[in-house]
């Protein structure tokens, strides 16, 4: 499997008030030249949910872009999605680790420096860490980890890390100079006036060279 370019990391999430369903947000990710998309809703039924995610699979192979399917994986596998991505309390990582296709994209999340370290035993594809910052796209948030814990637990993972909660273009450069692979984008793009302008400048902010700096802290 090549390499993920985990940089530009976008998760779609349905916003009624500003008329925004997945398939815009996923769209307009891939025009923008996401790297990534996640699909995750914890609300629609297992039928909806499958439509959904096979239009949005549709949208993104036709792009070159993997599709992450969060946390529902039967139907991730049943579609053919590039991965799956789990979080804490969705089962045993390991156990659905070993059930997956080979050569599937397998996403953990962790909220913490020792969660970070367990995960990071299990060699996942990447790891979401996070909330990094203060963040309103998550109601049940842990308190955020800040710029310099993200640090840490990149210095010493041997898994990639993806930097989640309060991403955007003000944050989006001091994630990568922590060692973070990438940032996992939400509100950043789901909430902006021009959802594909905001990608762009987002991989524009990725594609500039900021790298791992240890006189960052």
């Amino acid at each position: 499997m090549k390499k993920l370019d985990l940089s530009v990391y976008v998760l779609t999430d349905a916003v009624p008030a500003l008329d925004r369903t997945h398939e815009d947000i996923a769209w307009a990710a891939i025009q923008g030249g996401a790297s990534m998309i996640q699909f995750r809703d914890k609300t629609m039924s297992d039928r909806q949910f499958a439509e959904t995610a096979a239009r949005i699979l549709g949208m993104a192979r036709a792009a070159g872009i993997p599709l992450i399917v969060n946390d529902r994986i039967s139907i991730a596998v049943a579609i053919g999605a590039d991965g799956v991505h789990i979080g804490r309390n969705d089962g045993d990582a390991g156990e659905i680790q070993r059930a997956l296709p080979p050569q599937m994209i397998f996403g953990l999340s962790a909220i913490n420096y020792d969660e970070a370290l367990q995960m990071d035993a299990l060699r996942a594809s990447y790891l979401g860490v996070g909330p990094v910052f203060p963040t309103a796209s998550k109601e049940d948030a842990t308190p955020p980890i800040g710029i310099e814990m993200l640090h840490r637990i990149c210095r010493i993972a041997q898994t990639p890390v993806v930097a989640i909660g309060g991403i955007n273009c003000a944050t989006l450069p001091s994630v990568f100079h922590a060692g973070a692979a990438g940032g996992a984008l939400i509100s950043a793009v789901t909430h902006a006036r021009d959802m594909t302008v905001a990608v762009r400048e987002l991989k524009s902010i990725a594609e500039s060279g900021a790298e791992f700096c240890d006189d960052c802290f």
